[in-house]
């Protein structure tokens, strides 16, 4: 059975030469490689991926198709799976403008007259990739606008032709979607986007001013420093070669004694005419020069003896003396001298500390201006309108981090409205691993971002400046401290509600789970009743994320309590998580259903389901599903009969004789026994 392509797909499909081999890269589950391969109208189909988990779906895509034995599945990073001339066609689906560009650069083969057909699909930069491609030597063969889940992509085709050229800011906007009927659409979003373009960013004059090249002291530092330095000073090799006389000429004797010793033994030679004349040493009175008796004669009077041989004479020089010196310390003198070097250099730049710290300052700023727009450029974020209202009102938040670690998968978005008036408090049922934590956290991060001066992973976006964010989310314990889970749970909810005001943002998650059910549920409703109501507690925006649906009882009971789940599809003994926040509690915890995708083995979930399908069956027919809390305190305190109380109170305990007390508990007993049936 062939999988069914999204729009996208099928028109990047549509874009794919035929007749010639094709590659899907970064094919991931692999249904446009067995769509293609499906065709027949390819003499091979290959299909491409980063990761093995992906490959391995792919060939479980591709057996459903039947298709399997027409496509060849590779293992590797962009084009390096492919050789110059082996397919017409390249796909590359699912990955984004920069990371196309990039992929494309490092296979130089593509960009040749002749080469493959580039056929891409990508999620957001449109402009940017239409501009990379003409300013290398590429054309546009089709660019298709085409919508899908509720945005708008341009699927394009290009061909490398040589020809640069620069292109125009509307050319780079617009492209040549104009020639297709859904152009008009496309047109119309790009255009709802030129606020942005337009918005413009200061010129930069105050802060480039604060920017001093520091020349003076950079031609310092590159004339002492050896740029192959080691990270410490206690071998030396810091200084730079001809810096300093006398580190060139130690760092030369220790590296080099005996051609040293040779060079001074040539010398003397010459000098003296005695053309057997040595230097040698002992370790008695160290290096010395020997002459043979014969040449006595010739020997300078500058020279002292110092020791007579049969054979001859040894002597000594003052020269030789220094330079004996020089040899033996020369590794100690060296050390302490480039230490002594380094120092100088560092108090010399310290003395421009205010023109270095200046400049630090200002390049962090630019790095951090720069950074924040390149990742709101990059991933489409939205300008915020942040003011002093209690309004946090989001319009298809993304969680900035894990939409990149999704990569090519879609990440799904969801709105939030957050204030302190009728959406004070936001109740979050749903199951494990649906998504609760990741929207919460999304939220607290975007109103984080926003009031840094931050673009925002959002369609829209108002904050109201909050004055802390409170979060409690995870679970972990402190055994060096000797605190549970529960315990340091309940020290940082503690905290929260010690410290956070009616302007704060607290997001909570899973309050009360590490303790019995009835105990951890009262302080999960106490927290809530506390947090949501401002004439008793707080009155602050939250987010509270549970699996205690009792809680969902609160809409209607506590003012500004809302309730909102993750919505869930469920077919059989399967689920989807939908990734989807709806208004309404949810209807079902799906705990077996989560454990099975977990990994739980299916006879562990098949045995789950009986147990379960039991337990429903002899369960109280007068049991609701959700518990009262009136009854649940009536439960938790029921009334001691007063007939118990008058002879527990008649009774002397200290003068009861076992007997007596065993007697005493039978009558207590029967007792409560009559009281309870009447």
């Amino acid at each position: 059975m062939l999988p069914t392509l999204d729009a996208r797909l099928t028109a990047a499909a549509e874009l794919v030469l035929p007749g010639k081999p094709v590659a899907d890269i970064g094919c991931d589950h692999g249904k446009l490689t067995a769509v293609l391969a499906a065709s027949g109208k390819y003499p091979r189909v290959i299909g491409a991926d980063l990761r093995p988990g992906p490959l391995a779906k792919a060939e479980q895509t591709l057996e459903h198709a039947g298709c399997k034995d027409r496509v060849e599945l590779r293992l590797g990073d962009g084009l390096s799976v492919l050789s110059a001339g082996e397919v017409g066609t390249i796909v590359l689906a699912g990955v984004s403008a920069q990371t196309t560009w990039e992929i494309i650069e490092q296979a130089p083969w593509v960009s040749q007259v002749g080469g493959p057909r580039l056929v891409m699909v990508p999620a957001t930069r449109h402009s940017e990739l239409r501009r990379w491609l003409w300013e290398h030597g590429f054309a546009l063969a089709a660019d298709r606008p085409v919508q899908a889940a509720g945005r708008w992509y341009a699927v394009m085709a290009a061909e490398y032709t040589g020809e640069v050229r620069t292109p125009t800011f509307t050319e780079c906007l617009f492209g040549r979607t104009a020639e297709w009927p859904e152009g008009a659409g496309y047109a119309a979003w790009q255009k709802t986007k030129l606020p942005r373009f337009r918005l413009g960013v200061p010129d930069g004059t105050e802060l480039a001013e604060e920017i001093d090249p520091l020349e003076d002291i950079k031609a310092r530092i590159y004339a002492a420093v050896d740029p192959d330095a080691p990270s410490t000073l206690k071998d030396g090799g810091v200084i730079a070669k001809g810096y300093h006389t006398e580190v060139d000429e130690l760092r030369s004797i220790r590296d080099n004694t005996k051609g040293v010793l040779a060079q001074l033994e040539a010398r003397l030679r010459q000098e003296t005419g005695i053309p057997k004349l040595k230097i040698g040493y002992n370790h008695v009175f160290g290096y010395y020069i020997e002459v043979s008796n014969s040449y006595k004669s010739m020997v300078p009077e500058t020279y002292i003896r110092k020791q007579t041989l049969t054979s001859g004479e040894r002597y000594i020089t003052q020269e030789l003396k220094e330079l004996e010196s020089k040899i033996l310390g020369a590794h100690e003198r060296l050390i302490t001298l480039e230490r002594r070097l380094f120092d100088e250099l560092l108090e010399s730049i310290s003395a421009q500390l205010d023109r270095i710290q200046r400049t630090a300052n200002a390049v962090a700023k630019l790095d951090v201006l720069t950074a924040l727009a390149q990742v709101a450029a990059e991933n489409n974020y939205c300008r915020p309108v942040v003011d002093d209202s209690d309004e946090l009102t989001i319009t298809e938040g993304r969680h900035p981090v894990v939409e990149q670690v999704l990569k090519g998968s879609l990440f799904v978005p969801n709105d939030t409205t957050l204030n302190c008036g009728e959406d004070r408090c936001l109740i979050i049922t749903g199951p494990n691993m649906a998504g609760k934590s990741t929207y919460m956290r999304q939220n607290a991060l975007i109103a984080l971002m926003a009031q840094i001066g931050s673009f925002v992973p959002a369609a829209s976006c108002h904050v109201g400046v909050v004055d802390a964010i409170f979060t409690r989310i995870g679970a972990s314990d402190d055994l060096s401290a000797g605190q549970s889970t529960f315990m340091v749970e309940m020290t940082e909810v503690a905290e929260i509600l010690k410290n956070a005001t009616s302007k704060s943002l607290v997001v909570l998650d899973e309050i009360g789970r590490g303790t019995s059910t009835f105990d951890g549920m009262s302080i999960a409703r106490a927290v809530v009743e506390h947090i949501a109501d401002p004439a008793k507690g707080l009155g602050c925006k939250t987010l509270f994320a549970t699996h205690y649906h009792e809680l969902t009882e609160l809409e209607g009971t506590v003012e500004g309590v809302k309730n909102y789940n993750i919505a869930v599809k469920k077919r059989g003994e399967d689920i989807t998580f939908l990734r989807r926040i709806v208004r309404g509690p949810a209807d079902d915890s799906y705990g077996i259903e989560v454990a099975k995708l977990a990994g739980l083995p299916g006879s562990v979930t098949r045995r789950a389901h009986e147990v379960l399908r039991a337990l429903e069956a002899t369960a109280p027919k007068n049991k609701v599903e959700q518990m009262d809390f009136d009854a649940l305190q009536e439960y938790n305190s029921p009334a001691v009969p007063s007939e118990m109380m008058e002879k527990l109170e008649a009774v002397d305990v200290e003068t009861l004789t076992p007997i007596e007390a065993l007697n005493f508990l039978y009558e207590l007993k029967k007792t409560l026994k009559g009281s309870l049936n009447g």
